[in-house]
């Protein structure tokens, strides 16, 4: 309910100022030219406006990213969830800047934070199995591949995160078999032809 009321105050707010579609249309543009300074000040000035609304605090963070500006970019997406707790857009977008930053503790622990209410977010769980690798925490990041590869049986990414535990493990037969449905998948993925090349 406090979700739809902040975004509902958020439209209200937003419904007669021009200013914002234009701030929002330039942004984007500068986005796809990968102009990411031009595009934060577009959308800066709606900040400046309702530093408090979801919005741009999140779109912010995510230029900042963008941009490798992270602690600019922790600071939007921190507000963003302060605005609203429940968003696991934003705290994914934390554990991205976490990740890219070799901070794999606070990755994981935002991780869980989303797990406790939804068990199945795919993109909570990639991170999740990114960072167990990382670390070399093979059994836990199995449990995870294989809860998802039960939802998502043909999904590239779990697959070749199983295969590279199969090969950290010395398993190359269990490797190649992954690897050999991968390439049905995905016909040109590097990983799966380096593998069976090597193999060959």
């Amino acid at each position: 309910m406090r979700i739809i009321i902040v975004l509902f105050m958020a439209v209200t707010l937003w419904s007669y100022e021009d200013f914002v579609q234009k701030a929002y249309y330039d942004s984007y543009n500068f986005e796809k030219m990968e102009n990411y300074p031009d595009a934060i000040k577009a959308i800066q000035v709606v900040y400046d406006r309702y530093p408090k609304v979801y919005t741009p605090n999140y779109r912010l963070g995510w230029l900042f990213f963008l941009n490798r500006n992270y602690a600019n970019a922790i600071k939007h997406y921190q507000a963003a969830i302060t605005i609203v707790p429940t968003s696991s857009e934003a705290k994914l977008g934390l554990i991205e800047i976490y990740q890219a930053q070799s901070r794999h503790d606070d990755a994981k622990r935002m991780i869980y934070d989303i797990l406790q209410s939804d068990l199945y977010n795919y993109y909570a769980n990639r991170y999740l199995v990114t960072s167990l690798n990382t670390t070399g925490e093979y059994d836990p990041s199995l449990k995870v591949i294989y809860k998802m590869l039960a939802y998502y049986p043909t999904d590239v990414f779990f697959l070749t995160s199983l295969a590279q535990i199969y090969i950290h493990r010395k398993q190359d037969a269990l490797a190649e078999g992954v690897y050999t449905d991968v390439i049905i998948l995905d016909p040109v993925n590097p990983e799966a032809i380096k593998f069976l090349n090597r193999k060959r």
